[in-house]
């Protein structure tokens, strides 16, 4: 790979997850990756390569998201509950009360549109901590080089994620445990009935290395590790070749020289 449009795509899928665990919304990420991708053209003749690239490309996409983050204090079912003034556990009672639906696509989009919620609602540090080491499966010397970060503060800001994650997640999420009372499957059998929009139907889950997530937090409890399961997802965009076209058509708006390789590698 001797370019930076090669060097950039390497990493997309990775870069797009981590642009979208940060922002929440596919447009965002898109536009967090155009904006990363041209900063990094512009500036790749300047990489002295003091540190690898993928701790120079993470650290400008991460830069970027941070302009696009906004901070959300509660989740959506206790501001309705506070807004109509009645308690959030007959929320879910009402919504559990349309049964449950046994489509499997449909419940994945449900349980992916809710957990990105819970990573709106988790400070910035936090959530790029938990989207880089326990989504992505960087190490904390890889993660620490990223954010200039080091090591121990690496672990600290993990470990406050998990904690804050088992605390908002406590009593809600049935995947945590089938006794608490919010389920995927009724809130799709409540939305297609309702004709509610809360999915999120054009994102992909990719999960991988299922076995390797159980032996994250073997020494943590049990709902923690629970939570790094379900967390275990690669989103993949299916706009990468628009993405692509987008950026050659706005270098070449820009007068750049379109997609030059670098020629320290020679």
């Amino acid at each position: 790979m001797d370019n930076i449009e090669n060097l950039f795509m390497a990493h997309y899928g990775k870069l797009y997850t981590l642009a979208f665990r940060m922002t929440g919304k596919k447009e965002d990420a898109e536009d967090v990756l155009q904006e990363a991708f041209l900063n990094a053209y512009k500036g790749f003749k300047g990489f002295q390569k003091k540190s690898s690239f993928y701790t120079w490309i993470y650290r400008i996409v991460i830069n970027e998201g941070k302009k696009h983050l906004k901070y959300t204090e509660k989740m959506p079912v206790d501001i309705y509950a506070e807004e109509n003034d009645i308690k959030a556990e007959d929320v879910y009672a009402y919504v559990n009360s349309f049964g449950e639906v046994e489509d499997e696509v449909m419940v994945n989009n449900a349980k992916e549109a809710c957990l990105q919620l819970f990573m709106n609602c988790m400070p910035s540090q936090y959530r790029i901590v938990f989207t880089l080491r326990s989504i992505l499966q960087f190490s904390v010397q890889e993660t620490a080089e990223i954010l200039g970060l080091k090591e121990n503060s690496v672990k600290v800001n993990l470990h406050r994620a998990r904690m804050l994650f088992k605390e908002m997640m406590s009593g809600k999420c049935s995947l945590l445990n089938p006794a608490n009372p919010c389920k995927c499957s009724c809130w799709v059998k409540y939305a297609r009935e309702t004709n509610r929009d809360i999915l999120s139907e054009e994102i992909k889950i990719i999960k991988n290395n299922e076995k390797a997530v159980t032996k994250l937090f073997n020494d943590e409890l049990a709902e923690l590790a629970a939570i790094s399961e379900l967390y275990n997802t690669m989103v993949v965009s299916d706009s990468q070749e628009l993405f692509k076209k987008q950026i050659k058509k706005i270098i070449k708006k820009g007068q750049f020289k379109l997609l030059e390789k670098d020629k320290s590698s020679h």
